[in-house]
């Protein structure tokens, strides 16, 4: 299994991309919310990966940084599935309130009035639901955020390895049973804890980088991967974290740029 970050910042960031990412195995690759705009597209290309190659796609929460780039990935999958009828069908997973606007928009921006969409499948899932995604063990579930809902989702690898991702908040009540002891735990983390008073994350229910060693240390993640961040430091930031990381976490922590592959 292995991750390409598409966009490793916020939803205010100029010198990245928003947070976004493709997970990859068994020779099958799921993208991970889309970001805010159609950079995506420039990323997906920048990465190698293309459009084809994705069979699914799993939408955290309905924030403009994370589903909007979503749409402009919907209508490069209209246009090539109009020019080639075998072109292949693609998953969409989220809950129902995500579910319900990239289908809406769907139909209201590329299809006529008549149309139903039959190159995308709209899978709306639930808290704590199963599925096999890319030959492994998924299961989602909704991290309690205050603002709005949004899912994560627990990988399980039958190499026993196993990834949470949750979202683009800290980890909550939601997500404490799944991210108990696991191989990998992705968080994020807005900012240094000696610039919280300039950001002011906890505001915005995210996270410093103290904060989320912390959260890693107390349920025994081995493994750790900040993102979500700012960019004022985009050049500092591996250091300037890692060197946090390591007075909190002490156990390897990656703090990755945007395009950079993961192997985990």
């Amino acid at each position: 299994m292995k991750i390409t970050m598409l966009g490793t910042g916020h939803a205010g960031v100029t010198e990245c991309y928003n947070t976004c990412f493709v997970l990859e195995d068994h020779g099958e690759k799921m993208l991970v919310d889309g970001g805010g705009g159609n950079i995506l597209l420039r990323q997906l290309k920048r990465a190698g990966i293309e459009l084809h190659e994705i069979g699914s796609i799993f939408v955290t929460h309905k924030h403009l940084d994370h589903i909007t780039g979503i749409f402009w990935i919907l209508r490069r999958i209209h246009q090539s599935a109009k020019r080639d009828p075998s072109f292949r069908k693609i998953c969409i997973y989220s809950h129902a309130d995500v579910i319900s606007i990239l289908k809406t928009g769907y139909k209201m921006l590329l299809l006529s009035e008549d149309e139903e969409p039959d190159d995308v499948a709209f899978v709306t899932v639930s808290d704590g639901e199963q599925l096999q995604i890319l030959g492994d063990q998924f299961t989602f579930f909704d991290v309690g955020s205050k603002r709005v809902c949004q899912y994560g989702f627990k990988a399980e690898t039958l190499q026993g390895i196993s990834l949470v991702c949750l979202g683009d908040e800290y980890l909550q009540a939601g997500g404490l049973p799944y991210a108990q002891n696991c191989t990998w735990l992705m968080h994020e983390a807005f900012c240094a804890e000696a610039e919280k008073d300039l950001y002011r994350p906890h505001r915005m229910n995210h996270s410093t980088v103290k904060d989320a060693c912390e959260n890693a240390k107390s349920v025994n993640a081995e493994n750790l991967i900040l993102y979500h961040t700012e960019d004022q430091r985009i050049n500092e930031r591996k250091q300037l974290y890692g060197d946090e990381a390591a007075l909190y976490f002490g156990r390897r922590c990656i703090i990755p740029d945007d395009l950079e592959t993961i192997d985990l």
